[in-house]
């Protein structure tokens, strides 16, 4: 069993919360038992699954709206590509006349 700095089992440990950090000794201090320290761990888990649950969806939503963001880019790209196909198809054409009259 886990014993604090002055030799008293855990479950009883006093706990005098400071700037810096929580430690065990103060009489002057609040007693827990180990119930309510166990008590205290669960509505800490049930609080972060609370939270966890509306931070998923919402950092599912930002992934979603970066997927709409890259559509709408290349929604803007799609001018730019039918350009240079069209140029591309007269570089070929050009190339074909070119070749014909070498010949």
């Amino acid at each position: 069993m886990f014993r604090n700095q002055i030799g008293r089992p855990a479950e009883y440990c006093t706990t005098v919360k400071t700037h810096t950090s929580p430690y065990c000794g103060d009489p002057g201090g609040l007693e827990f038992t180990r119930e309510d320290l166990v008590t205290a761990l669960n509505e800490m888990v049930l609080e972060y699954k609370k939270l966890s649950q509306p931070f998923e969806e919402v950092k599912a939503k930002r992934g979603s709206y970066a997927t709409n963001t890259e559509l709408v880019s290349s929604k803007d790209m799609q001018p730019a590509l039918s350009k240079l196909e069209t140029e591309n198809e007269k570089l070929r054409s050009r190339t074909e006349e070119m070749i014909c009259e070498n010949q």
